[in-house]
């Protein structure tokens, strides 16, 4: 596929919030494999995840290399892009310019890190008199289902 009418093409001319999900994939994967060009690859990642980036979110690297086409480097770039928007989302809540955990939401949007643990997790955050975050720990890591 070339640069003319490939994904990477469409961002340059009509931005980033222009393309799918899977165009958006196919510019991480950089090149697709023998009989499956990029775009193909990327569709195929996307369904085997339910079409969901929030399923994608809680995949493992053996999770990426049982797919067909995706080695280390492939499914590594996909760990560390799902990560990155991880930490956006988190670091969107702790930077607001209101007082950020004045609702149940906004603890919530700062603790999606927490969903694609496998084990349980105790943590504190630490807030002021105007409850902004000051810090978090946390305290107690468990088994699969107990925090100790």
């Amino acid at each position: 596929m070339s640069i003319e009418n490939g994904p990477r093409e469409k961002l340059i001319t009509e931005g980033a919030d222009s393309l799918s999900t899977p165009e958006l994939l196919a510019i991480l994967m950089r090149t697709g494999v023998k009989d499956e060009n990029v775009v193909m690859l990327s569709e195929k990642i996307f369904v085997k995840f339910d079409r969901s980036l929030y399923k994608m979110s809680k995949a493992t690297l053996d999770d990426f290399k049982s797919i067909k086409g995706l080695g280390d480097v492939k499914a590594v770039t996909l760990l560390a892009a799902l990560e990155l928007a991880k930490r956006l989302a988190k670091e969107e809540v702790v930077i607001s310019e209101e007082p950020v955990f004045n609702s149940p939401e906004n603890v919530f949007k700062y603790c999606l890190d927490m969903q694609s643990l496998k084990q349980e997790v105790a943590r504190v955050l630490f807030l002021d008199t105007k409850l902004k975050l000051r810090g978090s720990k946390d305290i107690s890591k468990g088994t699969l289902n107990v925090s100790v």
